[in-house]
């Protein structure tokens, strides 16, 4: 739920705007939008479940013991989420255009796969494996969108910026992953979050991937002067 805030956000926002667009039949504009929301939802969508991976072990030794138990489900499900929030405002698209009607198809399709996904892996890999289940789930029903979005409305959500991003975030899993870690797990906590975020926004800032964080960020220098 935590990790897919960003995507929630920038859907209730981009919706009206595709609504106009629509209307207008601009469909460039919209798939502008399209691959911005990919661009961003993939960038706050993936921080957050970085700084869940890096900071993992300190959020179980919070919880009790028998939790442990599902760290690998954790995983697997924000995981799940990061892939479905690499796909933009897929779903706003299709619910405003004219084959809104697609959106309930697919919907009874994912219902039927997860059903199946979960009956063949839950028995062998018990929750692990209904994690596994969902993850396939969900990747299958936004790869599906993708194609139907492409096929009848001629645009996708990928840019060059999208591997630029994906870059980012393995290099800023790989940092986090390998700082040292302190003995008191709040102040480990604290200081692998702020070197995360840090080096994350520094290399999102640099390459200028997102727009509207770096305008965000002019206007935050521009407040304090600099």
């Amino acid at each position: 739920v935590l990790i897919f805030i960003p995507a929630t956000a920038i859907a209730k926002i981009s919706s009206p705007i595709i609504a106009h667009e629509f209307k207008l039949k601009r469909i460039v504009e919209i798939d502008k939008i399209y691959k911005k929301s990919s661009t961003n939802q993939l960038l706050l969508g993936g921080l957050i479940f970085i700084l869940l991976m890096v900071n993992i072990d300190s959020f179980f030794e919070l919880q009790r013991p028998e939790y442990k138990a599902g760290k690998f489900v954790l995983i697997l499900l924000g995981g799940a989420r990061v892939i479905t929030m690499l796909f933009g405002v897929a779903g706003p698209i299709i619910h405003i255009s004219k084959f809104y009607r697609f959106d309930t198809i697919t919907s009874i399709i994912l219902a039927f796969v997860t059903y199946l996904t979960n009956y063949i892996m839950i028995p062998i890999y018990g929750m692990e494996g209904a994690a596994f289940a969902t993850m396939v789930s969900l990747s299958l029903f936004y790869c599906v969108r993708y194609v139907f979005i492409k096929k009848k409305i001629g645009i996708q959500p990928f840019t060059r910026n999208t591997l630029v991003v994906a870059l980012i975030l393995a290099g800023t899993f790989i940092l986090g992953t390998y700082l040292p870690k302190i003995g008191n797990i709040y102040l480990d906590t604290m200081y692998r979050s702020i070197i995360v975020t840090s080096f994350m926004g520094g290399l999102t800032i640099y390459f200028e991937v997102s727009e509207e964080i770096n305008r965000l960020f002019r206007k935050s220098l521009k407040k304090i002067g600099v």
